[in-house]
This record gives structure tokens, C-alpha cells and sequence, in this order.
């Protein structure tokens, strides 16, 4: 894995791999909420969902998201490569080997907190905000 400050980014073959690397870092003192996978579809993070709770991304979508991405000429898995902190070039870089079938291992000591920070303004913005109590 590459460390960049309190970030860190790498890339696996299979979901042991990526496993055993949630399990080192967790003895490490980093949190599950800090960590992000991404892979080309559900299929390749089964193990890892049943086996962690890191938040999970495939470059799989609806009907709908191919076709705004399409139209927009944005694509929603680099867009948050980008999102991460990496460059142009390292997003293209880490988008080329998740579309090779590799997984991605994104860390960032800080993301937990942001992360749960978007996905409340996203929720409000619209109008998807879930009850706490449900």
C-alpha cells in the first residue's frame, strides 16, 4: 500500500488479499469506517462484505447512472478516485486496474467522519433522509 500523509491506497488480486489487509491495518489502530473498496462489480466484494463493515463501491450501476454518465461524460467510480485526493493521472491509473478486475484499498483516517458527513447533506439535498428509528 502507498501512504500519502494520514491516506493510504493499494491494489489486490482476490478478496483474501484485501481482507487480510483490513485485518493488519486494523491491529494497526485504523477503523473499518475509514476504509473504502472498490471494485468492477458486486461479485469480486462478497467475501469482504460479509466479512467487514468497510464501505464498499463497484462500477456497476443502473440503467439510469450508465446513461447520465454517458450523457455527462463523467464516470462515477473516477469521479471518486478524484474525490479521494489522487490526481488525474493516479485516478486513470487505479481506474484502469478496477476495470483489469483488481480491487482497490482506499484509507484515509479522516474519510469516516467526511464520508458520514456527505452522505447526510446528500440524503437532505434529496430529500432521502432515512429515520434513525426505522
Amino acid at each position: 500500500m502507498q501512504k500519502h500523509g494520514h491516506k493510504m491506497i493499494g491494489t489486490f488480486d482476490v478478496q483474501a488479499e484485501v481482507i487480510h489487509e483490513i485485518g493488519e491495518l486494523k491491529a494497526q489502530g485504523y477503523k473499518e469506517q475509514d476504509m473504502y473498496v472498490i471494485a468492477l462489480n458486486g461479485q469480486q466484494l462478497q467475501m469482504v462484505q460479509g466479512q467487514t463493515d468497510v464501505q464498499l463501491n463497484t462500477d456497476e450501476g443502473d440503467f439510469m447512472d450508465k446513461f447520465k454518465s454517458f450523457i455527462s461524460g463523467e464516470d462515477p467510480t473516477k469521479d471518486a478516485l478524484i474525490q479521494m485526493g489522487l490526481s488525474d493521472a493516479e485516478a486513470e491509473q487505479y481506474y484502469q486496474q478496477i476495470q483489469n478486475g483488481k480491487l482497490v484499498l482506499y484509507v484515509d483516517s479522516e474519510y469516516g467522519m467526511n464520508y458520514r458527513n456527505f452522505e447526510a447533506a446528500a440524503a437532505k439535498l434529496t430529500g432521502k433522509e432515512q429515520d434513525e428509528n426505522a
